[in-house]
């Protein structure tokens, strides 16, 4: 179920803030403050409490948290050992606040682990923070630097709020069997615990906690950005990829099933070891009408041991025919695997481990695109599918019509169609409002 409108906000009778940014001044203030000028960009009218902006009386921090419909936690160095951040935490605790986990991961921004993070918490509170109301950990989303995967951050941090606000939540019986038409008509998930535990607590005579609809049923999107449904190529091109690079083979596989069947790229099966400099140029050459791209997946297990000797031969071979004047050029694309289950490792360690003349011949020249675990993985694959060429139908469409001088007024037609929503990213519930004449921005230089 796709709107493509703004979400409706809305709070509880006698909340001020939509958001309420729990973070410690000397490692979480810029990003906090960052998180803060997106939403108020993309959500208009949004009430975001962040005390540079909002805090008149240190004294009544609690009673600002109160006055907030959802609290944001945002784990960094020092955020379990300042006495204030403990006072909102414990505010938070004390009235059942519903709350949102956001991670700084980059040790040089003031990072922290979440294993670390949560060995500091105080005990009385840990599972309040950590543990998801109906079962299992919660999940934190990590506060990324790349537009991309910043702007999904922040979706998610959107639709969790909005999960908790009367328009969104599933708080009355009658917006429950709403919910339950929904989820059998549109796949969507209703939390039965959260369900449960209302149920026991009115059986007891205590208050109902808040119930609360999945944020499945809310995710949010920017109409700006593309999916693979409206990504795809005039030719798809040929993707080649190493025996001897383990998991490369299965993760370019995965990324071509992300295509439309008629727009899938072709992944070249006899490459390996026993082809030469001169094969891959003649088939290059054969097909040089097709693009052609070379994936090395980087993750713990690339260079190591004889795979990694034969690996780095291959990859000569590539460099060499990139480097050479031939017709049949091929790209290389690098795919640096960030999931710790998946193999993933910081990339210094390559700087290690890859062959020194390799290094030498500019095998990271590229930035290589960073491979997320969820809530990231689909935005990781985005990226992947751009390094290879994929470009928006729309654009393809409008360059065709100029070349065949369709006319100025029906491209620019197609464009502003476009703008207004016919190319937005597919959302299952509702869609975030993006202003059409402002550019979204990482955070500026120097910042967090």
């Amino acid at each position: 179920c796709e709107t493509r409108r703004p979400p409706e906000l809305s709070m509880h009778g006698g909340q001020r803030f939509h958001l309420f940014l729990s973070h410690t001044w000397n490692t979480g203030q810029d990003q906090c403050a960052a998180i803060k000028r997106q939403l108020q960009l993309h959500l208009p009218g949004i009430k975001v409490f962040l005390d540079v902006d909002d805090l008149r009386d240190i004294g009544a921090l609690e009673t600002y948290v109160e006055k907030s419909m959802v609290v944001a936690i945002f784990l960094s160095r020092g955020y379990f050992t300042s006495h204030n951040c403990l006072r909102e935490v414990a505010a938070c605790s004390a009235k059942s606040k519903p709350i949102v986990l956001v991670h700084e991961a980059d040790e040089l921004k003031g990072g922290i682990s979440l294993e670390q993070a949560r060995d500091e918490c105080p005990e009385e509170y840990r599972e309040y923070v950590f543990d998801h109301p109906g079962g299992g950990e919660r999940l934190p989303y990590t506060w990324h630097r790349v537009r991309e995967f910043q702007m999904r951050s922040l979706c998610l941090i959107a639709s969790q709020m909005l999960a908790s606000s009367p328009k969104y939540a599933a708080s009355s019986p009658k917006r429950r069997r709403l919910l339950q038409g929904l989820s059998g008509r549109f796949g969507f998930e209703i939390q039965e615990e959260a369900a449960s535990s209302s149920a026991d607590a009115a059986a007891s005579g205590q208050r109902k906690p808040f119930r609360h609809a999945t944020v499945r049923e809310l995710e949010l999107s920017l109409p700006k950005d593309p999916t693979f449904d409206v990504l795809g190529y005039d030719q798809p091109p040929v993707l080649c990829v190493s025996d001897h690079n383990p998991g490369a083979r299965e993760i370019v596989e995965e990324l071509i099933q992300c295509f439309k069947p008629s727009e899938r790229p072709k992944l070249d099966r006899t490459y390996g070891a026993e082809r030469s400099t001169e094969s891959i140029s003649e088939r290059s050459v054969l097909e040089r009408s097709r693009s052609t791209y070379f994936v090395l997946y980087l993750h713990s297990d690339t260079w190591l041991s004889d795979e990694g000797a034969a690996l780095a031969q291959e990859v000569q071979a590539v460099l060499d025919l990139r480097a050479s004047d031939e017709p049949g050029r091929i790209g290389i694309v690098l795919l640096h695997e960030n999931d710790v289950h998946r193999g993933g490792c910081s990339f210094a360690r390559f700087f290690q481990t890859t062959p020194t003349a390799l290094l030498d011949n500019g095998i990271y020249s590229d930035i290589a695109i960073a491979m997320h675990a969820e809530p990231y993985r689909e935005v990781s694959f985005l990226l992947a599918a751009r390094a290879i060429g994929a470009k928006s139908r729309v654009l393809m469409r409008a360059a065709q019509m100029l070349t065949r001088n369709t006319g100025a007024r029906n491209v620019i037609r197609l464009l502003r169609a476009s703008r207004d929503g016919t190319v937005s990213l597919s959302a299952p519930a509702v869609t975030l409002a993006s202003p059409p004449a402002q550019e979204v921005v990482a955070e500026p230089e120097g910042g967090s």
